[in-house]
């Protein structure tokens, strides 16, 4: 939960490469956790504040995307945190549609 807090506070240092690499690795972090854990209830607010970083950081990833300026590993990576740090919403999927529309 510190490490998103952290992350949301310093957003603005973070550019697009950053911010998915950052990202990634909470995703991992977050993945590792939750099989060590054994309940869930109590990582509730953990997920919220880590799903709530995750958005924050990916607006502008996402605005990237739909201007095709971000690589496919790239944007396969941010996706994949979106989906493991529970960040998944509308802006995802019209961004993702419209990058690979583009790409095809």
């Amino acid at each position: 939960r510190k490490v998103a807090d952290r992350m949301i506070a310093t957003r603005a240092q973070f550019d697009i490469e950053n911010s998915v690499a950052g990202l990634h690795s909470l995703a991992t972090l977050m993945q590792r956790n939750a099989i060590r854990s054994e309940s869930s209830a109590s990582n509730a607010p953990t997920w919220e504040a880590v799903s709530d970083a995750a958005r924050s950081l990916l607006a502008p990833v996402w605005t990237a995307v739909r201007n095709n300026q971000v690589d496919m590993s790239t944007v396969l990576r941010a996706v994949e945190s979106a989906v493991v740090l529970r960040a998944g919403n509308a802006e995802l999927l019209g961004a993702v549609a419209d990058c690979v529309m583009r790409r095809h």
